[in-house]
């Protein structure tokens, strides 16, 4: 073919038929490719339309699983839990059965990783739940796990429905324009080659323009579906799309007809007003492009309804914000759940009082505002219930509980509104006071004293409980509430130690107190017994002779500074710890080895060994073993090792030592009832115990020279012991008149000053080589 040939010589019809070819190949071209593209979007929209509406029953399932839960509706939670399973699994990884083909965006993806979580922590609580017996209670630890959980998952869930709505939105604007371009370009191709190519295209191009209607019309259903207020904002243009939900959401049909912002703003809380403001000014001046917040609207009828409103803006090239898309989901279920659940962190259970938690947190506040120079201030008043112990002992948990109830009942009537009142804990109650002075304070304490003193009736019984206060007045060395809650305390226990039944007010003393006993607690804690104490002997004798009878083993401790600690103090703080069970039994093995070694030294004497034993050494379950092995180690010293208990020990109806008393009798070990007379013990009833000795109790010699009862009552006890046949030791002699006294009583025995202090070992020693050794100078 020669390419030179002139255009006039070439064929004509040829040339249209290829002209017609191009054409129709064109139009078919983007006939078919417009199809398949059109069905691609079209599918993919019904997609997005069946994740949205899945996600949508998926947030219903949380819920409903977490209601069944709180209503201990098992069912329920057994018919929910398989179809909220399956739904999550779909919406993570597709499932073609729902019409789901694993479609999320890496947004998607990356919010699906931080639900994983709270999913696995719901479900795994709610199959707990559901494999519990049907008659055994709901675990409050799992309650707590589900609506924490389901707390958690919501709100990410709601995020996930708006990042569909919002990439389903785009793919609906991205259909918009491929119809656009395809009609366009289908028009002009038409024109340029006529009307029986046209006719077809345009056929073909109102197909598609109903599958893309169809597709938005079931986007706009899946909108409606997910029943949260969706909103797209042209901050260009100040002007909103409402979708119908708000009107019925918010109950206030100006959203239907209005894409102003005003019926959104005239809604929202004053209080939130101002801070919903400077969001939507953060996002206008590009800081921020999203929302993730809770507000409080009010609606069109004056409820109020709280709304997570979650949103993204969408930012031009030049960094300008251009429209703000999202949702309003209302959580005012979840906001009031979360304030019953704040109520329960901060109230007592029994009471409804504020409890420590919450009492600390006001306290905290007082201290924090006392400090300005004009601040108020403030008072905290720590109680705790003189005998409430043994109203649960003697009377039951629940009389107990009915107590509580009626001290909180008179503490919110006799205090002021001003006031907050709180359980701490047991018996311990606080108030925090503010804008008084010291004397009204104590004014106040005085008749708050005369009230909780009057007598509870508590069904059928009736019940005094009197109340120790501890008082607290603000000071400038307060900076936290802990200090000023510690010196309360250390007050109250001044109070209760100081007679009960009265306030006192805190002083520098008693925290100085308190740091003694801590100090003493944790030395006795970590010390060695052998190395920090020692024993010293206080002599026992016969007041016909003044021959030694024996001696009381008494325990020391000299201080690392060089002055002794008292016994007074360090023996409760070692009942209480604990660490007088090992004190005790290091005690009686010095002691009798002591004896030992008098024995071989001045046989002639047979000495006894007198040792205190204290209640709770005596219900240590090792005790009698304890006592087996001296008796193995000293079978000589049998009878003469003397156990000494105290008078309210024995008498304590709550812990029945006599059984325990009758076994030591039977081990060799003589029992004498030590301070007698400063218990509530009858001298009818010795006789029921196994006693060898009584030790009548120094506060009877004090007077006896000075006040004739005294004589009397004394002469009486002695009377009555040696008709019982136990031998009386008279403690506390200090001067020659109280020792004749004793002597004409006939009175047995007798311990004191006038006849020895405390010795050590080797004076011990010489004082049984010549009794004048230990007695103190005349």
């Amino acid at each position: 073919m020669n390419p030179f040939r002139r255009r006039e010589d070439r064929d004509p019809s040829k040339n249209l038929r290829v002209a017609y070819a191009v054409a129709l190949a064109l139009i078919a071209s983007l006939s078919i490719g417009g199809f398949y593209l059109s069905e691609s979007v079209s599918s993919k929209n019904d997609r997005w339309a069946s994740v949205i509406n899945l996600a949508g029953h998926q947030r219903m399932l949380s819920q409903r699983i977490a209601k069944s839960v709180e209503r201990n509706d098992r069912t329920e939670v057994a018919h929910s839990i398989q179809p909220f399973d399956r739904a999550h699994r779909a919406l993570r990884f597709g499932d073609k059965s729902f019409g789901i083909v694993h479609q999320n965006s890496d947004i998607v993806n990356v919010m699906f990783d931080g639900i994983d979580e709270h999913f696995r922590s719901l479900t795994a609580a709610a199959r707990a739940v559901i494999a519990l017996p049907a008659d055994e209670e709901i675990p409050e630890e799992l309650i707590d796990q589900v609506a924490t959980s389901e707390a958690s998952f919501l709100p990410q869930m709601h995020a996930i429905v708006g990042q569909y709505e919002t990439e389903a939105q785009t793919s609906l604007a991205n259909l918009a324009i491929i119809k656009q371009s395809l009609l366009i370009a289908n028009v002009l191709t038409v024109l340029g080659v006529g009307l029986f190519v046209l006719d077809p295209a345009a056929k073909r191009l109102r197909v598609h323009w109903n599958s893309l209607r169809e597709s938005e019309s079931r986007f706009q259903l899946a909108v409606r579906g997910s029943r949260d207020a969706i909103f797209d904002w042209d901050l260009n243009a100040d002007k909103i799309y409402y979708t119908p939900i708000w009107a019925v959401m918010f109950n206030e049909p100006r959203f239907l007809d209005s894409n102003s912002p005003e019926p959104w703003y005239r809604l929202i809380a004053p209080h939130d007003l101002e801070r919903f403001d400077q969001i939507v000014e953060n996002m206008r001046s590009g800081l921020t492009d999203r929302i993730d917040e809770e507000f409080e609207m009010r609606t069109g009828d004056g409820r109020t309804v709280w709304v997570l409103c979650r949103a993204g803006c969408h930012i031009d090239d030049d960094g300008k914000a251009m429209r703000l898309a999202g949702a309003m989901v209302d959580v005012s279920v979840q906001h009031e759940d979360k304030q019953k659940l704040r109520d329960v962190a901060e109230r007592d259970g029994l009471t409804g009082l504020a409890n420590r938690t919450k009492f600390r947190d006001r306290v905290e506040f007082a201290v924090a505002q006392s400090q300005s120079d004009d601040g108020p201030g403030f008072a905290v008043l720590y109680f705790d219930f003189d005998g409430f112990k043994a109203v649960n002992d003697a009377l039951g948990h629940t009389v107990g509980d009915e107590l509580l109830q009626s001290i909180a009942d008179r503490m919110r009537t006799e205090l002021p509104e001003t006031s907050v009142i709180a359980r701490l804990g047991g018996d311990e109650f606080a108030v925090l006071l503010t804008e008084l002075d010291k004397p009204s304070v104590t004014t106040f304490c005085d008749a708050l004293l005369a009230e909780l003193a009057k007598p509870h009736r508590l069904g059928t019984h009736e019940v005094v409980s009197t109340a120790s206060i501890g008082i607290v007045m603000n000071d400038e060395r307060y900076v936290d509430a802990e200090a000023v809650l510690r010196d309360a305390d250390a007050a109250m226990y001044s109070a209760k130690s100081n007679g009960k039944a009265q306030a006192r007010f805190f002083d520098i003393a008693m925290h100085e107190c308190a740091v003694e006993q801590h100090r003493i607690e944790t030395t006795l804690r970590s010390a060695s017994i052998a190395d920090t104490f020692e024993v010293t002997y206080q002599p026992i004798v016969l007041l016909e002779s003044g021959d030694p009878e024996g001696f009381e083993a008494l325990v020391r401790w000299p201080d690392r500074d060089g002055s002794p600690c008292s016994p007074d103090t360090f023996i409760p703080i070692a009942e209480e710890t604990g660490v007088i069970v090992e004190l005790g039994e290091w005690i009686l093995h010095e002691s009798a080895a002591a004896l030992r070694d008098m024995d071989d030294a001045f046989g002639e004497y047979r000495l006894a060994m007198h040792v205190n034993v204290s209640k709770r050494q005596i219900l240590h379950p090792g005790f009698l073993r304890m006592l087996e092995d001296v008796k193995r180690r000293f079978p000589a010293l049998m009878g003469r090792l003397v156990l000494e208990i105290t008078e309210t020990a024995v008498m304590d109806t709550r812990a029945n030592l006599v059984p325990r008393m009758e076994k030591m009798r039977e081990l060799g070990f003589p029992l004498a009832m030590d301070d007698f007379g400063t218990g509530h013990s009858s001298l009818s009833c010795l006789h029921q115990f196994p006693l060898s000795k009584m030790k009548i109790d120094r506060s009877f010699i004090v007077g006896i020279e000075a006040r004739r009862e005294f004589s009397a009552v004394y002469h009486s006890i002695v009377a009555l012991a040696d008709n019982l046949n136990l031998r009386v030791v008279a403690e506390g002699i200090e001067t020659p008149g109280q020792l004749a006294q004793m002597q004409g009583m006939g009175c047995p025995l007798g311990q004191g000053h006038l006849f020895g202090r405390g010795l050590s070992r080797s004076e011990a020693f010489a004082y049984l080589r010549d009794p004048s050794v230990g007695r103190p100078a005349a």
